[in-house]
């Protein structure tokens, strides 16, 4: 679900307070996603195709791990229910069987307007991305022959605060 807003915020019809108050925007990109889908590779080329993308064998049915968020990052799913292909296999694991950890994420930006003559206006913009600074995890190594297998070894940006000026004519 994505939401994305604009607001013209309400300010003051005249005087010193609508110089201060007026003309301020207000707009936001609201993300929720669920998780991508994760394919599970033997990171061995058993196959002989020289593509180095075999799937790995399913040895029983996998799961997510439950459990805290460390725990989590820690496996993110039942590795063990995963073992490299057999020689002359592609793997036995089907695509996309597994799915990767969601995100939660709020951009903002707030714009002050100040007009400079009748067609010159000069822009005060403050954005924010990942507004709130949430963890946003990036995917589990899903490769069996890493010695990273099922962890969570990275995330993405965490908050970025830009300020600018900008002259619209």
């Amino acid at each position: 679900f994505v939401l994305h807003y604009v607001w013209q915020l309400p300010s003051p019809k005249s005087g010193a307070m609508r110089y201060l108050l007026g003309g301020w925007q207000s707009s936001g990109i609201w993300n929720w996603q669920s998780g991508f889908p994760l394919s599970v590779y033997s990171g061995v080329d058993n196959s002989g195709s020289f593509v180095g993308s075999d799937l790995a064998d399913l040895v029983s049915s996998p799961s997510l791990t439950s459990g805290s968020r460390s725990q989590k990052i820690a496996r993110w799913f039942t590795t063990e229910s995963f073992d490299i292909n057999a020689p002359g296999t592609f793997g036995t694991s089907g695509r996309n069987i597994l799915t990767g950890p969601g995100t939660f994420n709020i951009d903002l930006s707030v714009v002050k307007g100040f007009r400079i003559g009748e067609r010159v206006t000069l822009q005060y913009r403050l954005e924010l991305f990942n507004a709130f600074n949430h963890t946003l995890l990036n995917n589990p190594d899903t490769s069996v022959s890493s010695g990273s297998f099922g962890k969570i070894v990275s995330a993405r940006d965490p908050r970025i605060i830009q300020m600018a000026l900008r002259l619209v004519f």
